[in-house]
Formats: C-alpha cells, sequence, structure tokens
C-alpha cells in the first residue's frame, strides 16, 4: 500500500469541506415568492361638532349648515350617510338631554356631489373619489333643513340629528 503525502491529503479534505459549502450556498440561495394583497382601506374623519345639528328655527324658510370631513383612501372610495338616532330623517325636538315628541315635517337633506334625503335606507353616495393617498382629501357638504309653516315653531324650541358617515371602497 503506497502512502499519499499529508498535503495531499489536506487538500481532499479542504476540496469536501469547500464543495460542501457551495452546495449549502445554491441550498439557501432559493428564490421565495410571497403573494400579498392589501385590503382596500377608507377613513372617514369628522369631529362630533361638524356631525351633530342642533337648530332652534325662528321662522319657515330652508336653513343650511356647511361643514367638512377629511377621506383618507388606498383605493376608490364613497361616502355614505344615515340617520343615526332612529328619528325617521326628521329634525326631532331635543331638551339638551333626550328627544322629545316633536319632528320637524320634512326629513334632512344632505348634499355633496349628489343630494340625499335622510335617513338614507339604500345607502346613496353623496360623495365618491379616487384613493388619496397618505395626503387626505376635504370633503364640502352641507346639511339642508326645509322648515314649514305647520311646523311647531316656538321661542327656544331645538331641534337636533345625529348622522353617520361611512367610508368604503368604491365597487
Amino acid at each position: 500500500m503506497q502512502m499519499k503525502p499529508a498535503w495531499a491529503i489536506r487538500i481532499r479534505i479542504i476540496g469536501l469541506i469547500v464543495g460542501s459549502l457551495c452546495g449549502l450556498a445554491d441550498a439557501n440561495s432559493d428564490t421565495i415568492t410571497i403573494d400579498s394583497y392589501v385590503k382596500p382601506s377608507v377613513e372617514v374623519a369628522i369631529s362630533q361638532e361638524e356631525c351633530v345639528w342642533e337648530l332652534s328655527p325662528i321662522e319657515p324658510g330652508i336653513y343650511t349648515k356647511d361643514s367638512r370631513l377629511e377621506i383618507r383612501s388606498n383605493a376608490p372610495w364613497i361616502i355614505t350617510v344615515k340617520e343615526e338616532n332612529a328619528t325617521g330623517g326628521h329634525m326631532t325636538e331635543w331638551n339638551g338631554n333626550s328627544y322629545g315628541n316633536g319632528k320637524l315635517s320634512i326629513p334632512m337633506m344632505v348634499k355633496a356631489d349628489q343630494s340625499v334625503t335622510l335617513p338614507n335606507t339604500d345607502e346613496i353616495p353623496i360623495k365618491s373619489g379616487l384613493r388619496t393617498g397618505s395626503t387626505p382629501q376635504e370633503v364640502d357638504f352641507s346639511f339642508v333643513q326645509q322648515v314649514t309653516e305647520k311646523d311647531a315653531i316656538e321661542g327656544g324650541n331645538r331641534y337636533r340629528m345625529v348622522v353617520t358617515f361611512t367610508g368604503s371602497p368604491a365597487a
């Protein structure tokens, strides 16, 4: 049996180690594909003062309150509005703590790009738009309330309604 020199054995061992490490490098360099989906998101920001209106009419006529909300969205969006307290879309007497029995005879309307009469059970949008990104888009809207001669207008009567604005991805 012939003996190999020590340096030849070392080269063979180093060759085996390097070959093994190259195999590991190939195994770790495989590409992993990750598919993801970012859900559409719409954020509506409005202060409570902007979405609650107390009205003290002194005579028949059309009363309005102009307001503004902000929209942030990563997708096309729509904004709907609905009446919150089951008053049927009618401003209702308010004593500062609770609703009374008196209601104005004509339901309230909310106007932006589209006019919607409350309570808006069909969820008709008042405005739609495109993706905003991180910069909010301001949306101007108006509450419009017609007061007729048959509405009980007494000094100091206050009428109130709370509405909810909802932002949704456009279909």
